[in-house]
């Protein structure tokens, strides 16, 4: 239930169910690799976007991103989760029929 809340419904708001949303035949693998007992790093440092800003720099939290998946490919791994990641870009820019 919670995949449908979290993958399923957004991708169907987005326009993109019939190729975001589901591990299936045929749909993008979209995926991460969560740890929830994990502490997640909140220091600066530890921030992987472009603003080095945060409400949550300092906070003692719960969760980490472990690996993430685009269409198949490994694109992120935490430590030396996983094995070689691309160096170029491998995401593509999706437009769908908004249902929202």
């Amino acid at each position: 239930r919670t995949a449908k809340w979290w993958a399923g419904e957004p991708s169907h708001l987005a326009g993109l169910h019939g190729r975001k949303g589901h591990l299936a035949a045929g749909f993008d693998a979209d995926i991460v690799v969560w740890d929830p007992d994990t502490s997640a790093d909140t220091t600066v440092a530890g921030l992987y976007h472009k603003h080095k800003t945060s409400p949550y720099v300092g906070m003692d939290l719960k969760g980490r991103v472990l690996a993430t998946f685009v269409r198949g490919q490994q694109v992120y791994a935490a430590n030396s989760y996983g094995g070689r990641l691309p160096t170029e870009p491998c995401g593509q820019l999706l437009l769908g029929k908004r249902n929202y």
